[in-house]
């Protein structure tokens, strides 16, 4: 996702002022309320960045209980609600 970001602003599509991107030990030492994580996952996978802050096993963040969290994704093929689980 960092280097889909540093594209993208590269190329004009995505204004990034300088200081807002932050690494974790940053992003860490900020206070709740001033903090924006963007999270990519595949699939609701177990093991992905989602699941894992969802079910309070993310080794660096988590997900209190006023936290807002927006889910932005297209609907998987085969993943539909009523599909047949194979």
């Amino acid at each position: 996702m960092k280097e889909n970001i540093a594209i993208a602003a590269d190329l004009g599509y995505l204004n990034v002022p300088s200081g807002v991107l932050a690494d974790i030990a940053q992003a860490q030492a900020l206070s709740e309320d001033k903090l924006v994580i963007l999270s990519a996952g595949s699939q609701g996978e177990p093991m992905a960045a989602l699941a894992r802050l969802a079910f309070g096993k993310h080794k660096d963040f988590t997900v209190q209980e006023n936290d807002a969290v927006i889910i932005s994704a297209r609907v998987i093929p085969g993943n539909e609600a009523g599909s047949p689980a194979w």
